[in-house]
């Protein structure tokens, strides 16, 4: 008897020892996540040890050096560069002769800029239209240029839209524009401003369904349209973006996703004087992303 007592007694120690301790755990755990506003068992958001024992301490984790665009997966955030979008207020823009406007004619978007009719592109060329009655029609005013010396370089709209992408050249600067007709509060931006000294000209090459993603081409100098362009992919309105590289084939989802696919070269054949030769884009599979 003396036994079974002496022996419940050293167990109902040990078991308050245990409890004692688990709440000294406990206690520290929610402590960590009251103060630092993060789960110390995460990998993600950990806690340093100068942290804990300074508590007083100003505290930043995991502050990223650029503004956070989309999440790419459940696990890892994506901190994307930004261009630095700027809005057109379409109430002080009016007409001029260097005023850059819109209209719909014979159902095709064009735009006119300095008296000149322009159509949306047709690969890397585009063409001015002659139309005598263009006066008739509604032209809607959108930006206005440095100059009219300035040159639209490219022009694209998108489908049965009026939403396009616009680029002007002013001496060795490229503004790229935005006109976003389903855009109720912004319906134009000026997304960027590309330079010939970076050797990156920008070419409007695709434009999501709701008119706010655009892929651009950025060509070495303004004539190499033979090669194989890097490509970039922004969101208009946010000024995100990503750098996919040299890319055969893109196209725009809905909600800023897209697939595309990379430009792949292979051995030639023993006959052929180049070592390299492209591989037809319809023998490679395409790949997703999302802004």
């Amino acid at each position: 008897m003396a036994y079974y007592e002496k022996s419940s007694s050293k167990d109902l120690g040990r078991l308050i020892a245990v409890l004692a301790l688990f709440f000294v755990a406990a206690g520290s755990f929610g402590y960590l996540i009251s103060r630092f506003g993060v789960n110390p068992m995460s990998v993600r958001n950990s806690v340093t040890l100068e942290q804990i024992l300074n508590p007083n301490a100003e505290v930043e984790l995991n502050k990223p050096e650029k503004e956070t665009g989309q999440v790419a997966g459940e696990q890892d955030e994506v901190v994307l560069p930004r261009f630095p979008v700027k809005n057109i207020d379409l109430a002080s823009v009016v007409e001029s002769p260097t005023t850059v406007s819109t209209a719909r004619i014979n159902n095709i978007p064009f735009i006119r800029f300095n008296t000149n009719i322009i159509a949306p592109q047709s690969g890397f060329s585009i063409e001015e239209i002659d139309f005598s009655d263009s006066g008739l029609y509604p032209w809607k005013p959108l930006f206005r240029v440095e100059s009219e010396e300035s040159t639209v370089f490219s022009y694209m709209a998108s489908g049965d839209t009026a939403n396009s992408i616009i680029i002007v050249k002013s001496g060795t600067q490229y503004a790229v524009y935005v006109y976003n007709e389903f855009d109720k509060e912004h319906q134009v931006k000026l997304v960027n401003t590309f330079s010939e000294s970076q050797s990156q000209i920008p070419y409007a090459t695709a434009i999501s369904p709701e008119g706010r993603y655009i892929s651009l081409s950025l060509l070495r100098c303004a004539t190499c349209t033979d090669e194989v362009p890097a490509m970039v992919m922004i969101d208009s309105q946010d000024g995100f973006y990503q750098s996919l590289g040299k890319t055969s084939a893109i196209q725009w989802g809905i909600f800023g996703q897209y697939q595309y696919k990379e430009y792949e070269e292979t051995e030639c054949p023993e006959d052929s004087k180049a070592t390299k030769c492209t591989i037809d884009p319809q023998y490679l599979e395409f790949k997703s992303g999302r802004l």
